[in-house]
């Protein structure tokens, strides 16, 4: 491989390099004048004065576009600009010297000297900076034996970036110059984004606006989930601590749950819209996220992480597998789950852990089989930590300042569907005194025999309300009823990257058990 990368690494080069530049000037070349009395200026905007004007059926040679609106043309032994509304492309320059235009004061004679393909104005002196940077990459492509395969990499998709633009550029504005400069622009900004979250964003300054960013944005949807949770059950904060004889109780209880049923039609709207905004755009911007890591930072040696040779043959095979495939599938079940929750009530709630367990809970190992072996790998497990106050499950909260509790750097926003809720202080008088202190085993025990798959009380002195879905199982990160949508690092509010894309949480055997079993439960 090390001899061969060499040949490699030029023989990319001059594609690129070639690429770029061809396509780049492409936007020269012979146009027709398809307007009447089209102005000829001396500068690029309607403010310049006239010089001249051309009819239409004209030919003009354009050199270069200076923006989306003009086109640089020779006017004699100077050039002038005209407008691209009202030319159209008629075929590239030709090599004749004694081929005239049809229009007076263009001369398509050759100088002797190639006239500047940059144009003037912004695009220009972006282009040129780009071709800069360019030969920049060319140099270290050539010498890139001595670099790490991660730098070489680098280097070769900022030419990709580069070439793929120009292409863009040209076949949508007749502009590779533009297209190009775009595409290196875009390729930095990723590059930047991508160090930013290596450094997981512990700046302050950087730190402290990812926090305030992600809260403004998430805050009208975050409130709207609030009011879903609250408005479903208006007499919640009256159940905060219920002391009542376990009679009163055993009635009350069915007649709660006959109250629901107006609320429950009166918010499907609701429900609608935070279905839509978690699953179709949260989540889905999230694994997008996972997905283009892995092709431009594959996680998988076998992949081409930390092999350039790897790296460029994987590419093909980890964009069909990614963006396409898996994302593909990611679509159906956001989908999928949005009409679900729709009809079966689900909150988007937090759970607060660290980030190796995020990483091993969410990860899906067969798109990582080399982790597999790793010292403490828990894929599939969704870890019950200690402590267990309110039953014994996974706990979750719907307010952020529960994760204060429990977080150790990392959270995971969930779509949670409760099904039937108990409120632990309607339990039995003997149940309920158990709840509070460690292990309480007979709350959830309780909830199970009497058919309730979770349960929610007031937690006096931390002042917000905790979720527990009960866990027999403990298996509950594969149920259908928790569905990851995103995991975020706390302290800065940056979503977490997930090596491979999360797990696919709804085409798996234990979920579609779970889901029979939820069904045959309700006859």
């Amino acid at each position: 491989m090390q001899n061969l990368k060499p040949t490699l690494l030029l023989t990319v080069l001059l594609l690129f390099l070639s690429l770029v530049e061809g396509i780049a000037d492409s936007g020269r070349g012979l146009y027709y004048v398809t307007g009447t009395e089209v102005n000829i200026r001396s500068g690029p905007g309607p403010g310049y004065s006239i010089i001249d004007k051309r009819q239409k059926g004209d030919i003009v040679m354009v050199y270069s576009f200076y923006d989306s609106q003009w086109a640089k043309v020779r006017h004699g032994t100077s050039f002038a600009y005209i407008s691209r509304s009202y030319i159209s492309y008629k075929g590239p320059i030709p090599d004749d010297d004694n081929v005239t235009p049809s229009a007076p004061g263009v001369s398509l004679k050759k100088s002797g000297k190639k006239a500047s393909s940059g144009g003037g104005g912004f695009w220009g002196t972006m282009w040129e900076i780009t071709k800069a940077l360019l030969w920049l990459s060319a140099i270290l492509l050539i010498f890139g034996s001595s670099l790490s395969s991660e730098w070489v990499s680098a280097v070769g998709l900022f030419q990709l970036s580069c070439g793929v633009g120009a292409i863009v550029g040209w076949i949508l504005f007749h502009n590779g110059h533009a297209g190009a400069s775009v595409g290196a622009l875009v390729y930095l900004l990723l590059i930047v984004w991508f160090v930013l979250n290596l450094l997981d964003w512990d700046l302050i300054t950087i730190n402290g606006a990812g926090n305030f960013f992600w809260r403004v944005v998430a805050a009208p949807f975050f409130i709207l989930n609030y009011i879903q949770f609250f408005l479903s059950k208006p007499w919640r904060p009256m159940l905060k601590e219920v002391r009542l004889p376990d009679s009163d109780k055993q009635w009350l209880r069915p007649v709660l749950s006959i109250l629901k049923i107006p609320f429950y039609i009166a918010l499907t709207p609701l429900r609608c819209l935070n279905a839509i905004y978690y699953n179709m755009v949260i989540h889905l911007l999230y694994e997008l996220s996972n997905y283009l890591l892995e092709v431009i930072v594959p996680s998988d040696p076998r992949e081409g992480r930390g092999d350039v040779g790897k790296w460029f043959i994987w590419l093909p095979v980890r964009i069909i597998k990614y963006p396409v495939w898996h994302f593909g599938i990611t679509v159906i079940e956001s989908v999928i789950w949005t009409v679900v929750d729709t009809f079966i009530p689900a909150l988007t709630l937090f759970h607060g852990t660290d980030k190796k367990a995020v990483d091993s809970m969410l990860c899906e190992p067969k798109r990582n089989r080399y982790r597999q072996g790793a010292s403490g790998w828990r894929s599939g497990t969704w870890t019950v930590g200690a402590g267990n106050y309110a039953g014994d499950g996974i706990y979750f909260g719907i307010s952020r300042k529960t994760l204060s509790n429990y977080q150790s750097g990392a959270a995971i926003a969930a779509r949670v569907s409760m099904g039937r809720t108990i409120n632990v202080p309607l339990m039995p008088a003997a149940v309920y005194e158990t709840a509070g202190k460690a292990n309480a085993h007979a709350v959830s025990k309780w909830g199970l025999q009497n058919g309730y798959t979770s349960g929610e009380w007031w937690r006096d002195g931390c002042d917000w309300w905790e979720i527990c879905l009960y866990d027999a199982k403990n298996r509950y990160n594969y149920s259908w009823r928790i569905r990851p949508i995103y995991a975020v690092n706390y302290n800065s509010g940056i979503m977490q990257r997930i090596p491979g894309g999360t797990s696919h949480w709804l085409f798996r055997k234990v979920v579609l058990q779970d889901i029979g079993e939820s069904i045959r439960n309700l006859f």
